[in-house]
């Protein structure tokens, strides 16, 4: 394990962020996983640290506290965000959103990461910083019943374009220099979250039977293929601040 590499990865307990959280602990980073469920890696470079991304509170309390007490940008040579965490609900009719999930959803999807880009933008200036931002074909092509998860990734991916332009126009100074920051669309992946859309009732999500049928041609690819892509950038040293990778299958 190289010490001066270290990996956040925050949804790590399944699906794409626990594939990523494992090729990285095994190429190695140090690696820290989040997420409000128990971690299932057992490697000696991962250490996973329950916490719900919707307590917005929480998350600042444990970045700015216990986080930057152990993780002191000294000896620090490259440091890796994966904002992965996603809630897909509430999935409603525009009429029929509720005011508690929806406002969870975008505490998870969109507050949060943004929030923690920020944060390490700021905390590790001085040391190559990759982040990357899992997207979704929601953040630029609206679905009935996903109002809550397509405005949630569109703005997500909007902070990022954000970010672009401020770190290529060279302010605030000094932030940004050897960033690096990916909204990475996967494409069609196995994991739970699919597992939930297929399963939910059609007057929720009119498009479930477009689902169903992904599935069941065969068309979901493993998480292993997404987290190479993630791994691969969080190694690159991109010639460009922001960009945007879509993957269609």
């Amino acid at each position: 394990m190289e010490k001066g590499k270290l990996a956040v990865v925050t949804g790590s307990s399944s699906g794409i962020g626990e594939a990523v959280a494992n090729l990285l602990a095994e190429g190695g980073w140090q690696v820290l996983g989040i997420a409000r469920r128990e971690g299932t890696i057992s490697h000696p470079a991962y250490r996973h640290h329950r916490l719900d991304l919707s307590d917005t509170a929480a998350v600042e309390d444990y970045f700015l506290g216990d986080f930057t007490r152990t993780y002191p940008v000294q000896g620090l040579e490259r440091v890796a965000l994966v904002n992965n965490a996603g809630l897909l609900d509430p999935m409603a009719t525009v009429p029929n959103l509720p005011m508690a999930a929806l406002t969870a959803a975008f505490a998870v999807n969109t507050v949060a990461p943004m929030w923690l880009m920020g944060f390490f933008l700021r905390a590790y200036a001085g040391v190559a910083l990759r982040i990357v931002n899992v997207s979704s074909g929601a953040a630029n092509n609206s679905r009935p019943g996903w109002a809550a998860y397509c405005a949630t990734k569109a703005a997500l991916q909007m902070a990022g374009r954000v970010f672009g332009e401020e770190a290529e126009g060279g302010y605030p100074s000094g932030i940004g220099e050897n960033a690096g920051v990916l909204s990475y669309e996967p494409g069609l992946v196995d994991t739970a979250m699919q597992t939930l859309i297929r399963q939910t009732p059609e007057e929720k999500f009119p498009l479930v039977r477009r689902f169903i049928g992904f599935f069941e041609a065969g068309k979901l690819q493993a998480p292993g293929k997404p987290a190479s892509d993630i791994r691969d950038f969080l190694e690159s040293d991109p010639d460009t601040p922001y960009r945007e990778e879509r993957i269609s299958i």
